[in-house]
């Protein structure tokens, strides 16, 4: 499991970023969070035994407190590190764990374990109700940074056992060595967030809806009204050192009426990932910046189609797409809100 990314909002600061600060802070007045994002790999099956999320105190004067803090589960993943302030963050889910008195460069744990149910990414936040504010280092410190330690419950049954893993020997007793090889995780990909645009429906938000749509516009005036572009955001670990052999983001066509399409539209890699699901209009959308990957023929509703990204992604990473399509006859895909097959990226990588 690995934290992806931290960042700390400050209500007196409302429209601050604070994504490359060396500090995360939890405060009661002025109210400061911290935000969390942790990318967790290789549990499979396993059923989790503990999760913990482990901080270290800052070492700066003043960054030790009465209350460490308490953690809550965040339920949206969609927010950027280098844009997220405190009028953009989202909202806080239930307290998982409180932190008691910290002193300076003390390591803090905070049980996650509820919140985490396997491979998949997850979210938290920080805050406090104590005015004598916490500071932690963050992603950015030297030392001290954000870490998770995950325990899942191995198939024979004795005992828990650390993710990720690898070949580990111990010695029992002089002149017998035991050594057991676990599995180590492979290359993830994940979907983060999806969403489409449409150009008559400037200053509307379609990030909830099932389906997301790719369309040229109406045939009497293609290219200007109905427009409607696809975008998408995929995080990808476990690739390391390895070469990326293949990057494929796959899409159901919706089973809905007209679902189809002549072309399934063409995707580009864009550089602007700082985009919310939840927010993002035709008037905000990102440009679509970035090279042509790939275009598809025809899609028929239900069919599975494949984007070919692997020139996009070099290796670990969050990375942004959008679909259009040079087409007034729209395809109509199902979105990670949909009931049908959601968006996947498989990756693979040179053994």
């Amino acid at each position: 499991a690995t934290v992806t990314a931290d960042a700390l909002v400050n209500i007196s600061s409302p429209t601050a970023n604070a994504g490359t600060s060396k500090l995360l802070t939890a405060d009661a007045s002025p109210v400061k969070r911290t935000f969390l994002r942790i990318n967790v790999t290789g549990m499979g099956t396993h059923p989790v035994h503990s999760a913990k999320l482990h901080l270290q105190v800052a070492s700066a004067t003043g960054s030790n407190s009465n209350s460490g803090g308490q953690m809550h589960a965040v339920s949206d993943c969609s927010w950027g590190e280098k844009t997220i302030t405190w009028n953009n963050q989202p909202a806080m889910g239930p307290v998982l764990s409180t932190a008691g008195k910290c002193a300076l460069k003390q390591p803090v744990e905070f049980d996650v374990t509820s919140a985490i149910h396997g491979d998949g990414v997850y979210c938290f936040a920080i805050d406090s109700t104590s005015t004598d504010n916490v500071n932690y280092n963050s992603r950015e410190a030297t030392t001290g940074k954000p870490s998770v330690a995950l325990e899942v419950e191995p198939d024979c049954g004795c005992g828990p056992a650390q993710v990720p893993t690898t070949t580990t020997t111990t010695t029992p007793a002089p002149g017998a060595t035991t050594t057991t090889t676990l599995v180590t995780a492979g290359p993830v990909g994940t979907v983060l967030a999806d969403t489409y645009v449409q150009s008559d429906l400037s200053t509307t938000n379609f990030g909830t809806k099932p389906q997301i749509f790719v369309d040229n516009g109406t045939a009497t005036n293609p290219g200007t009204t109905g427009v409607q572009h696809t975008f998408l955001r995929v995080s990808v670990s476990g690739v390391g050192a390895s070469l990326v052999t293949g990057a494929h983001l796959k899409l159901q066509v919706a089973n809905v009426t007209n679902s189809g399409s002549v072309t399934g539209g063409t995707i580009h890699a864009i550089t602007n990932c700082s985009w919310d699901e939840h927010t993002m209009t035709w008037n905000t959308a990102p440009a679509i910046d970035g090279p042509v990957l790939a275009t598809l023929g025809a899609c028929a509703a239900g069919q599975i189609v494949d984007f070919d990204v692997t020139p996009a992604i070099p290796g670990d990473g969050v990375y942004c797409f959008a679909i259009d399509t040079t087409s007034t006859d729209s395809a109509i895909y199902n979105s990670r809100e949909g009931s049908g097959v959601p968006p996947a990226l498989e990756v693979h990588v040179a053994p």
